[in-house]
């Protein structure tokens, strides 16, 4: 049928809009080729070193070979982590916390997801580091419990245990309290709370120097000074 002068031809995006809006009226569903032009997201598979019941049910069932299982498992959040899959590298975490609590693997790595997260979703970054500094300060209290023969060590070390301490993992996350401390003083306007933050700061950075530091993200001995100049700037020293 052809349009009257002066009238618009509907075309054919005009016609599925038009569709679409009187199936929703009606309460009908959508029409057949709806999901052509809208396909539903695929979800996306992860490997099956990733499947926390995988893991879950070989801890069960591995008995003398648990630790090989564990550390097998730190193996691929390591990996993982690299490659920044977090959902893998949060499963897993979460299942070796819940079979130890205290788990260094679980601990520290759950604490670095939650790191990534703050900075990929800056509306929840408060909520994301709160849960960051709970895993850290978990894996230091436990940290401080353990013979120095379980928690010395570069960071290999780490990977050949199956609680998961040793030196560099823990000067490292030193470093990345130093780094948040400092950051949450610069984020303030009061004073008196800048000083209390940048103090704290201070404290993990010197644990961070005593491994050696790191220069990841901001050198241990920069961020350091910038501290102390801080400091001295607003009479906290």
């Amino acid at each position: 049928m052809k349009s009257k002068p002066g009238e618009k031809s509907e075309g054919p995006i005009g016609k599925i809009v038009v569709a679409v809006v009187i199936a929703l009226l009606v309460g009908g569903s959508s029409p057949w080729w709806w999901d052509k032009l809208h396909p539903p997201e695929k979800p996306v598979l992860q490997p099956p070193e990733c499947s926390p019941e995988s893991l879950r049910v070989g801890l069960l069932g591995a008995g003398p070979d648990k630790p090989a299982v564990i550390k097998s498992a730190a193996r691929t959040m390591r990996e993982r982590f690299r490659n920044q899959n977090l959902d893998c590298v949060s499963g897993l975490a979460a299942v070796l916390l819940q079979v130890d609590q205290d788990n260094g693997h679980g601990l520290y790595y759950s604490g670095e997801v939650w790191r990534v997260k703050a900075k990929l979703d800056p509306a929840r970054a408060d909520f994301s580091r709160d849960r960051m500094r709970e895993h850290f300060f978990r894996y230091i209290a436990s940290e401080q419990k353990l013979a120095p023969g379980e928690r010395d060590g570069d960071g290999a070390a780490c990977y050949q245990r199956q609680k998961g301490y040793c030196a560099e993992r823990t000067a490292w996350i030193d470093h990345l309290m130093a780094l948040d401390y400092y950051q949450q003083g610069q984020d303030v306007v009061d004073t008196s709370i800048r000083i209390q933050r940048l103090r704290r700061a201070s404290e993990f950075v010197e644990s961070d120097l005593k491994f050696g530091g790191f220069d990841q993200i901001l050198p241990s001995l920069k961020l350091k000074r910038r501290i102390a100049e801080d400091l001295r700037t607003l009479g906290g020293l």
